[in-house]
């Protein structure tokens, strides 16, 4: 436990082990196994940069663990901060993007109070998500074209 109270010291501490290709596996580890107080603490500490940490190589993984491991309220607060982002953290855009595409993939996955907020955005964004190809194979192909034919 002291180990992991040193984690929490500043969440930029626990935001660079987020990034970090090794350490992020302990911040994963946390959201799957650790206790539900930790698990809350972490999560608010590191909601302020899931839109960076989305598109980043490691984190995106981290960001993915939380939304899996998340309850629906703490689902509806990260699709919110999708939904306010704008210009290049703008869902449309990260949702373009290599790592990205995985995330937001794993968003519309979710039945949170947004889902239909989300699902509009990305339906909206087919043109722009059929130019990238992570976007096509992660998201269009797992949506299907029934999806954006409704």
């Amino acid at each position: 436990g002291f180990l992991l109270d040193e984690l929490f010291d500043g969440a930029a501490n626990l935001e660079a082990l987020a990034r970090h290709p090794f350490a992020n596996f302990v911040v994963q580890h946390i959201f799957e196994h650790g206790m539900p107080e930790r698990k809350t603490r972490c999560f608010q500490m590191l909601l302020p940069y899931v839109l960076q940490h989305a598109t980043h190589k490691t984190a995106s993984n981290v960001v993915q663990r939380m939304l899996e491991h998340a309850d629906v309220s703490s689902q509806a607060l990260i699709a919110d901060a999708f939904l306010a982002g704008e210009g290049e953290e703008s869902l449309e855009t990260i949702a373009a993007t290599r790592y990205g595409s995985f995330v937001i993939h794993s968003l519309v996955d979710k039945l949170h109070p947004r889902i239909d907020a989300v699902k509009a955005r990305v339906k909206a964004a087919q043109p722009q998500l059929s130019e990238s190809k992570f976007s096509q194979k992660n998201i269009l192909d797992f949506l299907g074209e029934a999806f954006f034919d409704d």
